[in-house]
This record gives structure tokens, C-alpha cells and sequence, in this order.
């Protein structure tokens, strides 16, 4: 991944404005759209940074809060607005796990359904009014978490599936993102002693799906597999 490229793009285009000034609003809202893509991409490294060294710390999980602030946090993403978000949470049982690090697996994850969601609706018109929509389902399963979120948009394709965990890699070449959405989700969820799975069917849509111990009740080293008796797919 090319981390000078922001600084060549915006020198690029300070030369174009100094040679033609009388577009220099097109010139300024290039730079302006690579700016914000570079501090998306800082963020992102900054993320990874947390991830790999911030220490788990299990507290206990207020499911419902936690969605409404991960989705209040992504309202700013464009046709957000058109997107009918369902939240389900099946049980309520006490559930112990690190906020941060389950907070930063979701956002990424619902980031992804609504970025790569279908086309549709401008903002501003009738709300859900193309069908499109986000479902995060949780329930318990054995002393653990089940969380899928799954959505109706674009899906992926099979050939980009092996792929959508790996740091930098962008499946589709008019994606404008770092590329480390869910490589950060996928290694948040590690961190946490958890697996997160995908099913997706291009043109259909994608389901993830991320299964959690409780950390106050797993027992020394023990897997997931072992606590939550992960067996994997979708419902």
C-alpha cells in the first residue's frame, strides 16, 4: 500500500491549480477528497495499532446501547439514511467482553454492509423506500454470543472471498476505502478469542457471522470452539 500517494495526488493537483486557476474549485475539492481519505486511512493504521496492543478488559455488555452507538457513529456514511437498520437481540443474558475491541469488530462489519450496499435511493428521498436494509441479530449460544449482521446489497463475489480479510485488499477497483475495514473486524474478533465467518451471494446480498465466549467464564486457553460449540454457517 502506497503511503505517499495522498502526498503526490495533492501536490499533483496544486501544480494543476497554479497552471489553471480558473478551475480552482475542481482542484480544491480533489484535495479536499484526499485529505479525508487520509485521515480515514491514519484512523484506520491507528486502529490496527490499538488492536494489536491494547489489553482485554471484560466488563459487562449493554448490547442494545452498544449497537445504537456503533450505529449513530456511522450515520455520516452516504445513503446511511436509506438504509432500514433491524436490531435484534434475542436474549438478554449477562455477557462479559471488552467493549472496545466488540465495538470495533461491529462498526467495521456494518460499515462494509452499508458501503457496499446496492445502489439506490438518492438521501433526502423516502426513507427505506428501496428495501434496503442491515439486520443485526444476538442471541446466545452455549455460554457465548452469536452476532450476525446481514444485509440484501451487492454480495461478493467467489472469487474475491479468500481475500476480504487480508490487510489492504479492496475487492471491487472503484473502492474507494483502505482496504482495512475487515482485517481490523477479523482481528478485533481474534483478540476476543472469537471466529467470524461470511456467506455471500453476489447480487443477493452478505451475511457475517461472529461468535463470542464469555471471557469471565472461559477457562484458561480454552477456544472458542470449546465454549460456544462453534459449528459455523448461517441461520
Amino acid at each position: 500500500h502506497d503511503l505517499k500517494a495522498p502526498g503526490s495526488t495533492i501536490r499533483g493537483l496544486l501544480n494543476a491549480l497554479e497552471q489553471d486557476p480558473g478551475n480552482a474549485q475542481l482542484y480544491i475539492a480533489g484535495i479536499a477528497k484526499t485529505v479525508d481519505k487520509t485521515e480515514a486511512l491514519v484512523e484506520s493504521l491507528t486502529g490496527i495499532s490499538r488492536i494489536y496492543n491494547k489489553k482485554i478488559i471484560a466488563a459487562l455488555i449493554n448490547f442494545k446501547e452498544l449497537i445504537d452507538k456503533t450505529l449513530n457513529d456511522i450515520l455520516h456514511l452516504p445513503d446511511c439514511c436509506d438504509i432500514d437498520f433491524r436490531v435484534n437481540i434475542k436474549d438478554d443474558k449477562p455477557f462479559n467482553s471488552d467493549p472496545f475491541f466488540l465495538t470495533s469488530a461491529l462498526e467495521h462489519v456494518i460499515k462494509n454492509a452499508v458501503i457496499f450496499h446496492k445502489p439506490g435511493n438518492a438521501p433526502g428521498t423516502i426513507k427505506n423506500g428501496n428495501g434496503k436494509y442491515v439486520s443485526i441479530d444476538v442471541s446466545t449460544i452455549g455460554t457465548g454470543v452469536k452476532i450476525t449482521v446481514k444485509d440484501n446489497g451487492r454480495g461478493i463475489e467467489k472469487e474475491v472471498m479468500p481475500n476480504i480479510f487480508t490487510m489492504f485488499y479492496r475487492g471491487e477497483i472503484t473502492s474507494t476505502g483502505s482496504g482495512l475495514g475487515l482485517f481490523i473486524a477479523k482481528n478485533a474478533v481474534s483478540k476476543l478469542n472469537g471466529k467470524i465467518e461470511v456467506e455471500s451471494e453476489h447480487g443477493k446480498g452478505t451475511c457475517f457471522t461472529i461468535v463470542l465466549p464469555d471471557l469471565k467464564k472461559m477457562a484458561g486457553g480454552a477456544m472458542v470452539e470449546d465454549v460456544v460449540g462453534w459449528g459455523g454457517g448461517m441461520n
